[in-house]
């Protein structure tokens, strides 16, 4: 199992480091993807994944896996990680209870 120390899950890479799609675990379990940025891309931000790993900030209705950004990715030159899987921070619009169920919202990367 990878580390904190292993994986920098809130680094910015300006050069592709690992291959697009990787995932590591942390100590906890929580899991992340190694992605690609998208224009605006902010820390926390909810995004969808392409089949390329290029993320898309989540809109309702939105299609594909769903991860929340680690960094601000915001741009389509910047690479780093995503959280899949685990605990988690993320933008909310509004409070919800712990393990609760969320839903993709009109505003781009929010629950």
């Amino acid at each position: 199992m990878a580390s904190a120390a292993a994986a920098p899950w809130s680094d910015v890479d300006t050069t592709k480091k690992y291959r697009l799609g990787t995932v590591k675990k942390d100590v906890a379990g929580n899991e992340y993807m190694y992605v690609q940025g998208v224009a605006s891309g902010a820390l926390y931000d909810w995004v969808t994944i392409d089949e390329d790993h290029v993320t898309i900030r989540a809109v309702a209705d939105g299609q594909g896996r769903v991860g929340i950004l680690q960094a601000a990715l915001d741009a389509t030159t910047d690479f780093g990680w995503m959280a899949v899987y685990g605990n988690h921070y993320g933008k909310a619009l509004t409070g919800f209870i712990d393990n609760g169920v969320v839903y993709l919202t009109s505003t781009a990367g929010s629950i």
